[in-house]
């Protein structure tokens, strides 16, 4: 089984940034410590990463879908301030079915150089895709691969899977309200889960659960929340 994990910085600035680059290394450590294969699609601005393999670990990252909240000071804080900043986690399964069908005339393909490490090829080559769902409005990044063929075939996967889940339960005017759900505005109030650095502590509004810092930034032990 294979889960597509999306995430996004919210409110915080470069602490917001910084968050969801920790929470996406978080889930990494969790697939490798699971034995989990997984791989980063995008590490842009919206960080995408799939990971594959048993179901019951499938279903504890499905659980991290929704606003997380951390409370800390950031490195960047020069005074000492306090700051509450936000990033977003959306899930989106492939469910298998591979007989779901996309109209290519509602898709719309963009190529751009992909950024980060690669060397000259990946900087001087417009291998980084970019795909967009006309009716819809929903967009997928994948500049992985030093391939275009294969940035666009990853891409119009995580495309099906994300319209797969939407078409199965809505109608096409509530194409994204189930992504919605999951992460709302990103604002403070709504968060998910919250990461409290003073207190050294991670609470899931959930499921009422809690673990240490260490235990889930540190251990990616993401299970003791589910």
């Amino acid at each position: 089984m294979k889960l597509y994990i999306e995430i996004r910085s919210g409110v915080g600035g470069k602490d917001a940034e910084n968050f969801a680059e920790e929470l996406m290394s978080v889930y990494l450590k969790f697939a490798g410590r699971n034995g989990l294969k997984s791989e980063i699609v995008d590490n842009g601005k919206t960080k995408i990463i799939s990971i594959e393999g048993e179901c019951r670990f499938i279903k504890i990252l499905e659980n991290e879908a929704g606003v997380h909240k951390v409370q800390r000071i950031p490195e960047t804080e020069s005074k000492g301030r306090m700051q509450t900043s936000t990033a977003t986690v959306a899930c989106f399964r492939d469910t298998g079915i591979k007989e779901f069908v996309i109209n290519e005339k509602d898709l719309e393909f963009k190529y751009y150089k992909a950024s980060g490490p690669g060397g000259q090829y990946r900087n001087k080559t417009e291998t980084a895709v970019r795909l967009i769902h006309k009716p819809t409005g929903i967009v997928v990044t994948c500049a992985n691969e030093r391939s275009q063929l294969q940035n666009k075939q990853t891409a119009i996967e995580i495309m099906i899977c994300k319209l797969q889940k939407v078409f199965i339960k809505e109608e096409l005017s509530k194409i994204d309200k189930k992504r919605l759900d999951q992460i709302k505005k990103a604002e403070r109030s709504e968060s998910k889960r919250i990461y409290n650095y003073q207190r050294d502590i991670v609470y899931d509004n959930i499921t009422n659960k809690s673990a240490t810092l260490k235990d889930i930034m540190k251990k990616a032990k993401i299970e003791l929340l589910a």
